[in-house]
């Protein structure tokens, strides 16, 4: 097999299986949105270490593209995915200790 398809190959490999670092400006655009919703219950600090926390888990499961497909979904208010869902409940779990009680 040509090395370039065996390149190709392991870069879709790569980038189709599970999360992956997303652009700066998708991570800004969701900081922005999560800060702006978690002021209303914490101090400004606070939300940014909860909303950065959020970002890290994400990424850890979602790559930039199938973030935002279910982002847009939202944005439409269409139905995310049941699998979205649960991982959304799951991040805020893993990151809500950011916020003080």
């Amino acid at each position: 097999m040509n090395n370039n398809i065996i390149k190709v190959l392991a870069v879709v490999v790569i980038t189709g299986c599970g999360g992956g670092k997303w652009s700066e400006e998708t991570k800004a655009v969701f900081i922005d949105a999560c800060i702006e919703e978690a002021n209303s219950y914490a101090d400004k600090s606070s939300s940014y270490s909860y909303c950065e926390c959020c970002v890290v888990e994400l990424e850890k499961i979602y790559d930039e593209e199938s973030f935002q497909k279910e982002e847009a979904k939202i944005l439409m208010g269409l139905a995310t995915s049941e699998k979205f869902n649960n991982d959304m409940a799951n991040t805020v779990l893993e990151c809500i200790h950011h916020i003080p009680r």
